[in-house]
């Protein structure tokens, strides 16, 4: 069975208060990237993983993004959605009972908004809200496309507002300080009633 992989600056792991869910994450993961246990405080729900590090009472928190199993972890969309974080990090962890039945899940390591980004940055996590129209979506993808900017994970959110709007999650691979990068999400923005940057990290990759 592969081991957890981690991508993430030295300076983000020294942090001291990492808040987690002990219903996602295997203590072994936890001691292997985040130090001793006093460093860290289990919480009873994504909600109060989320609220413990927009309020500032923790440094950082992991919430779980996507199972290979299960899809994606809806409420960590929603609550990344919501705003007062950042996805600053990526943990990717593989679980399950051998090789004929390997699961990963995907985690977000979160910060206020104010943690400083880093250069080498290789993924960008942005939430849409598209007007209903037909063709919306190919017109948000088409200035990713003519720039040859993949799209990794994807997910669909209602937006919670009048008709039958949603958002749209995905993860950008391609340097965050890019030039095309820049310029697809300016073209894309004039395609979308809302464009939020939801994060910014370096992939993590199982080994």
């Amino acid at each position: 069975m592969a081991g957890p992989a981690w991508r993430a600056r030295p300076h983000v792991l020294d942090r001291r208060c990492i808040a987690h869910t002990e219903a996602w994450e295997s203590s072994a993961a936890l001691d292997r990237h985040f130090g001793a246990p006093e460093n860290r405080r289990a919480l009873g729900s994504l909600d109060a993983v989320h609220a413990a590090v927009a309020q500032g009472d923790c440094d950082l928190g992991l919430l779980p993004l996507e199972s290979s199993q299960e899809g994606m972890v809806n409420r960590s969309h929603d609550l990344l959605f919501a705003g007062g974080v950042k996805v600053v990090g990526e943990l990717l962890h593989e679980t399950g009972d051998g090789p004929a039945s390997p699961a990963c899940v995907r985690f977000g390591l979160i910060a206020p908004p104010e943690h400083p980004a880093d250069a080498l940055d290789d993924r960008l996590m942005v939430a849409v809200v598209l007007p209903e129209r037909t063709g919306s979506l190919a017109d948000l993808l088409r200035p990713l496309a003519r720039r040859d900017i993949a799209i990794g994970h994807w997910c669909a959110r209602p937006a919670r507002r009048d008709g039958w709007h949603y958002r749209f999650h995905f993860t950008l691979c391609a340097p965050a300080d890019s030039e095309d990068v820049r310029r697809a999400l300016q073209d894309a923005a004039t395609q979308c009633r809302e464009l939020r940057l939801l994060g910014r990290f370096r992939a993590a990759r199982l080994a």
